[in-house]
């Protein structure tokens, strides 16, 4: 894209008619809009691409934050498993993550009222 040089506001504007003004005017707004997009779009792309990697850093956290919590499950049923029966140690584990997750689901649903 070429860059257009503003002329000195003197004898130049003078010989020009209102036409050939508005005309010129119209190219310049024109320049500078699809100018302002251009650069709008490569600021776009450049953050875009750190958004990406962000989300696919904390993505990367959260399967493992996953797979901690199944090593905690198992851990716990083990544990467990030396005091009562394995059933009943996988059933108590099941039962714990159940509680908490109707606790974090009632939790979540009050939040939602308030809005």
């Amino acid at each position: 894209m070429a860059e257009q040089s503003i002329p000195p506001a003197g004898e130049e504007l003078k010989d020009k008619s209102m036409p050939e003004l508005m005309v010129g005017l119209y190219g310049d707004i024109s320049s500078l809009v699809r100018a302002e997009i251009e650069l709008a779009k490569a600021e776009i792309g450049e953050k875009a691409s750190v958004a990406g990697q962000g989300a696919g850093l904390i993505s990367g956290s959260i399967f493992a934050l996953i797979m901690a919590v199944f090593s905690g499950t198992a851990l716990a049923i083990i544990g467990l498993a030396n005091l009562v029966a394995p059933w009943a140690a996988a059933l108590i584990v099941t039962v714990f993550w159940l509680l908490a997750a109707g606790v974090l689901a009632i939790t979540g649903k009050g939040r939602f009222k308030r809005i």
